[in-house]
C-alpha cells in the first residue's frame, strides 16, 4: 500500500489577502498535491483541513484533535501492514 497523509490549515493571514482575496489559494495547492500523489500511484491518502488552525498544527488550540487524527491514521496503516504480514 502506498499512502500519504496531508494535514493543512485554511488560515488567511493579513499579508496574504493581497494575493488571495478568497482565502483558498493554499487549499488549491494542497488539492494539487493530492492529485499528484494519486498520479504517482498512491491509493490511500488522508487529506484533512483544519479550518480553525493557523499554521502550526501541533501547537494550535485544537492540538488534541490533530494528534488524535494522526494517531488514528497511523493505527489504521499499521494494522493494514500487520494484516498483510499475516497473509504472507
Amino acid at each position: 500500500m502506498r499512502s500519504a497523509v496531508i494535514f493543512v490549515t485554511n488560515h488567511v493571514s493579513p499579508s496574504s489577502v493581497a494575493w488571495d482575496v478568497t482565502g483558498y489559494a493554499g487549499l488549491a495547492l494542497s488539492d494539487l498535491l493530492v492529485d499528484r500523489y494519486r498520479l504517482a500511484g498512491l491509493t490511500d491518502i488522508t487529506y484533512r483541513i483544519y479550518h480553525e488552525a493557523r499554521h502550526e498544527l501541533f501547537n494550535e488550540t485544537n492540538r488534541t484533535e490533530v494528534e488524535g487524527d494522526l494517531l488514528a491514521r497511523l493505527e489504521r496503516v499499521l494494522a493494514h501492514i500487520e494484516n498483510e504480514r499475516v497473509l504472507l
